[in-house]
């Protein structure tokens, strides 16, 4: 909000912007690491326009319509414009670049009176920034007598390992590391079938290998290891625990519903349910993860292979294991800034299959 004071203040006075109809027209950028959500109305409960990535400039309106404050960070809803599209947003999360200039603004007496003549000089219109790039996803477990199909591994991607922590120097974080992918035919072989080893060009072993279409969005190349916490409960959620993922803001819970037929680590069950809960965009979010997970494992419950903030969103990625008795499936979740309704989506699965 400072950076919008230090703006606001000033004497310039701008003809109305044609287009978003403001007497003042500013150049900002989204500063939000997650981006943020064009709304119809200034208002969290109106209906989502666009998403606007981070680092996206977009144009914003002097005039406020309403002051709002989220973590201790007070702003002001605005009108804006994003590629074409007008709704408000929280200014809270931007950062003013410029003032737009005059002569790449239409005065609205212009635009509006029917006898303006047209304007003798042509404005050259900005160029629109390229649209957003889906990012996919891949994952791999580096295995030793993989029988399953190669050809759904690609190399080329940008693949990255995440290792588990340096012990000898009292390291508290996974490592990220950039990474080879090689695929060969296994020289000692365990069945009947063609089998291969998946490796890297690392000495050491990663915990998995996550491979992308352009590179991931990281700050630092280590993360909040939690095996710890791995270690220390069961990977299994029972019906009626909960886990803690993470804290304020964003809260995250996975919590499980579901009748117990029988006793035992691998209980009978009925109608078992895994929820992940928390709060996106100020607002409480609540996702069923069963109907995407499809495959629950032998004893009717998937176990958590990993979970850690890999796109720095403070919304962790997380991957399932559903464990049984000739194969392991994992299946991976992203966090996706783009949907209102949902804190995660599934983005890739990888099964390994038993060779003998």
């Amino acid at each position: 909000m400072k950076y919008l004071l230090s703006i606001l203040i000033t004497g310039f006075s701008l003809m109305l912007n044609a287009q978003i109809n403001c007497k003042q027209a500013l150049n900002c950028k989204i500063i939000a690491p997650s981006g943020m959500r064009m709304r119809a109305e200034p208002s969290l409960k109106a209906k989502v326009v666009t998403y606007v990535p981070f680092d996206s400039t977009l144009t914003a309106c002097q005039e406020t319509f309403g002051a709002m404050e989220y973590e201790k960070i007070r702003g002001y809803w605005r009108k804006v414009q994003y590629q074409g599209k007008l709704g408000y947003m929280f200014d809270g999360f931007m950062e003013i670049q410029n003032l737009v200039k005059e002569e790449t603004q239409v005065a609205s007496t212009n635009a509006d009176s029917t006898d303006a003549r047209p304007s003798e000089t042509t404005v050259e219109e900005k160029e629109s920034p390229p649209a957003r790039k889906e990012t996919t996803y891949s994952l791999l477990t580096e295995t030793y007598n993989y029988c399953g199909d190669v050809k759904g591994i690609d190399p080329g991607l940008i693949w990255y390992g995440i290792f588990p922590r340096d012990e000898e120097n009292n390291g508290m974080y996974y490592r990220v590391k950039e990474v080879e992918v090689n695929v060969m035919l296994s020289k000692q072989k365990v069945g009947n079938r063609l089998e291969f080893d998946i490796l890297t060009d690392e000495e050491e072993r990663s915990i998995f290998l996550l491979g992308l279409n352009q590179p991931l969005p990281l700050k630092e190349n280590n993360l909040e290891d939690v095996s710890d916490e791995l270690r220390r409960r069961d990977r299994k959620i029972f019906p009626g625990q909960q886990w803690q993922l993470t804290k304020e803001p964003t809260n995250m819970k996975l919590s499980a519903t579901g009748s117990v037929e029988s006793a035992g680590p691998c209980p009978d069950l009925k109608n078992y349910k895994l929820t992940l809960s928390g709060t996106k965009y100020f607002l409480p979010v609540t996702q069923d993860l069963t109907q995407e997970l499809k495959e629950n494992g032998q004893c009717g419950m998937p176990e958590i292979y990993w979970y850690g903030d890999l796109t720095g969103d403070e919304v962790p990625e997380i991957i399932f294991v559903s464990v049984y008795e000739d194969r392991n499936r994992f299946t991976l979740f992203v966090s996706d800034p783009t949907l209102d309704n949902a804190l995660v989506v599934q983005k890739a699965q990888w099964t390994i299959d038993k060779c003998y």
